[in-house]
């Protein structure tokens, strides 16, 4: 019995350990990207820009942002909304 109840524990130990570090992911990757306020994107930085071109790429293609900073575009030949997913928000920069 002692057995079969400490294998039981070691389980669910596993299986809260990997949901907490499931969870310690997610915030790292997200708590570092892109910042919105009021529902717009805040674009400061190239990186920024390319975080948003995939969000109106997979996720929402009437996101609106705004540019907070002048960037260097000189090295960019992307386009937000290529393709069929054309974009349909507002940019304010």
């Amino acid at each position: 019995m002692w057995r079969k109840m400490q294998g039981r524990t070691g389980i669910h130990d596993r299986l809260w350990m990997l949901i907490i570090m499931l969870f310690l992911y997610c915030t790292v990757v997200y708590s570092s990207g892109i910042k919105k306020e009021d529902n717009v994107y805040q674009i400061g930085t190239a990186d920024e820009l390319n975080e948003f071109v995939h969000v109106v790429a997979e996720e929402d293609n009437t996101a609106c942002a705004v540019l907070t900073a002048d960037i260097d575009f000189s090295a960019y030949d992307g386009m937000i909304g290529q393709g069929e997913q054309r974009y349909m928000g507002t940019f304010d920069g």
